[in-house]
């Protein structure tokens, strides 16, 4: 099994050095990436780092603002990195009526990556699972929305930090799920986010609930250094 890094893990290193961030992740073991911008890297220079590190592009996080004012150029990137999936990371869908509305407009924008090859996902946080008219937005969005243009790509600890049974969750709309994101939840106390093998989510059992999908590991916050937790996470994943 694969596993990709979301480069927002490692967003301080990106600033820093992009390249070196890049290198470093290779290093690590991880079978490619799930970019979150390109900090301002040209596109051939990057493919060609890419190459040389034998790393693959997995997907992009691209902010809804630049699926609908950038997309032709976002496109071009992914697909001369190699990408299978773009995804759009955030919205503030937090309403039945805001869930209609960005049914309508991702699923244009759905199109438009379809027809480039490349399907548009939508990743979510804990927001969209706040109860609104009896409904959880999230499922009013994947209600109205053409799913053969947009599907999901769920956020394991955002699902557990909304309350959700996550296997139960997953394994309820396994259709719709090419890609997971794996990020550990410490506890339905603090609900930390910490390295893989330090929280609760059953990593393993998520994994056999889907075992065709794609995994990206994404640690968002850490208390040491982030590239050593995203190292010995790795190296936790891969004993599976």
């Amino acid at each position: 099994m694969k596993f990709y890094a979301q480069m927002y893990s490692v967003r301080e290193a990106c600033e820093d050095n992009f390249e070196k961030a890049l290198t470093d992740i290779a290093a690590m073991g991880y079978s490619g990436v799930e970019f979150a911008g390109y900090y301002g890297m040209e596109l051939q220079p990057l493919k060609s780092l890419m190459d040389s590190l034998g790393l693959e592009t997995l997907s992009a996080h691209v902010s809804l603002e630049l699926l609908q004012n950038d997309l032709e150029n976002q496109l071009n990137y992914l697909k001369v990195l190699g990408a299978k999936y773009i995804v759009c990371p955030w919205t503030d869908m937090n309403s039945v009526i805001s869930a209609r509305d960005y049914s309508l407009t991702l699923s244009e924008i759905g199109k438009k990556t379809a027809l480039a090859g490349l399907p548009l996902l939508y990743h979510n946080h804990a927001h969209e699972f706040e109860v609104d008219q009896d409904s959880l937005p999230l499922e009013v969005f994947f209600d109205e929305i053409d799913q053969a243009t947009v599907r999901q790509e769920p956020d394991v600890y955002w699902i557990a930090h909304a309350g959700l049974d996550v296997k139960a969750y997953l394994q309820a709309h396994k259709d719709r799920i090419p890609v997971v994101h794996l990020k550990q939840i410490e506890n339905m106390l603090t609900k930390k986010n910490v390295a893989a093998h330090e929280g609760i989510l059953d990593f393993k059992a998520i994994m056999a609930l889907l075992p065709e999908a794609d995994y990206v590991y994404e640690q968002e916050f850490s208390d040491g250094t982030v590239m050593a937790d995203m190292k010995t996470s790795l190296d936790y994943l891969n004993k599976y």
